[in-house]
């Protein structure tokens, strides 16, 4: 029996196997190419973004800078004023390609208010941009005192003689430099200037008068001072004689008197931090050994107040404290240095001894502000 093949019917075989097993590992080689792509991409982004970094940092340590170098003029602690207030600085472009910044403030209640936490932020200018932060706390300028601006303003007249003075002076009527003296600060007159070579520092003639309010006295009782060897006090008149090698010191408080009078080598003391506040209604005359309160002319502030317009004068060894005595004429005798505000209807530096603004009032010589104070281990470097 013979068995015949059907023609036109197909043998299995081996040929269509080879087509599917090119496919799928076409695929296996793509899916790699692409996996490897991705890798490199990834690898380059991180690659770029080691110096963004850095570029970010170094525009948030900038703009820090910056702020703080602009600080006296920007006045940024006025945008928060109260603790709790905060403010935005607008985003601003660095030079070139440094990048840009911007500042966050906020005003921190650490018992006296005067704290300020600034956080600068730092973009870099790429594309590919970071971000940077950069936090510190501030001590903002001290705030200027509304009266004690001037180291001496006489509201008619002002006069140096023999006197090296530091930081500004000025007077509704005139300015007078006599015998060698000579201001390292601003001279700001609605008169005249003489002479203005004597003054290193910004000479202002004909400006608008500074106004200055006459101050009513306590409606209380005179007095008392603190009793003491030489303390001679009375209570009726509100008369207060240091007599010779007296030393008074007054703890904190306001106390009122019609005369002041302090001779031979006694001595006026303020304890360390309080304040004392002094109004005479008549005539001041410290003619003893001056006054201890620790080099801070904000301890001791005296007022003129009343209608009585005597001179006063002072020939302390050292006198550090504040003036404010529209109505009076004001010498500065010595020879002694004198450090604070000196403020009167005349105020004259009869003699030879240096004359200092005290900066405790907010201002600093020539009527600068001074700039913020970064707290020494409060910068910190914080992750976006």
């Amino acid at each position: 029996m013979s068995i015949h093949r059907a023609e036109g019917v197909a043998r299995p075989n081996g040929d269509g196997f080879a087509l599917p097993t090119v496919v799928v590992v076409l695929l296996l080689l793509g899916v790699i190419a692409i996996g490897t792509a991705v890798n490199a991409g990834v690898d380059l982004r991180a690659s770029k973004g080691m110096p963004e970094s850095a570029r970010a940092f170094y525009a948030a340590e900038g703009g820090l800078n910056l702020m703080l170098a602009t600080w006296e003029t920007a006045r940024y602690d006025t945008l928060v004023p109260n603790p709790g207030d905060t403010a935005v600085v607008p985003w601003v472009k660095l030079p070139g390609s440094a990048g840009s910044y911007s500042g966050v403030l906020q005003r921190v209640d650490d018992g006296s208010a005067n704290m300020i936490a600034l956080t600068v932020e730092g973009r870099s200018a790429s594309p590919l941009w970071s971000q940077s932060l950069i936090r510190v706390s501030l001590v903002p300028p001290a705030q200027p005192d509304s009266l004690f601006r001037w180291a001496a303003f006489g509201l008619f007249y002002t006069e140096l003689n023999q006197t090296l003075a530091y930081g500004p002076i000025g007077s509704n009527g005139d300015i007078e430099f006599k015998s060698a003296s000579h201001l390292f600060g601003d001279a700001t007159a609605v008169g005249t200037v003489t002479d203005p070579t004597d003054v290193t520092g910004t000479v202002t003639e004909g400006a608008a008068p500074e106004p200055f309010d006459p101050v009513a006295c306590p409606g209380g009782p005179f007095g008392p001072p603190p009793p003491g060897p030489g303390v001679d006090f009375n209570p009726a008149t509100g008369e207060l004689k240091l007599d010779s090698g007296s030393d008074i010191t007054f703890p904190a408080g306001t106390y009122y008197f019609t005369l002041l009078k302090q001779s031979g080598a006694g001595r006026i003391s303020i304890a360390a931090g309080d304040s004392v506040r002094i109004y005479i209604d008549g005539q001041l005359s410290l003619d003893g050994g001056g006054v201890d309160n620790h080099n801070t002319a904000r301890a001791l502030q005296i007022f003129g107040c009343g209608a009585d317009a005597s001179a006063w004068q002072m020939t302390g060894t050292t006198n550090v404290l504040a003036v404010y005595a529209p109505k009076h004429t004001v010498k500065l005798k010595g020879p002694a240095a004198y450090t604070g505000s000196f403020i009167g209807w005349e105020v004259k530096k009869e003699t030879a001894g240096d004359l200092r603004y005290d900066p405790a009032f907010g201002g600093m010589a020539g009527g600068s502000w001074g700039g913020a104070k970064v707290v020494p281990g409060s910068r910190t470097q914080l992750s976006r």
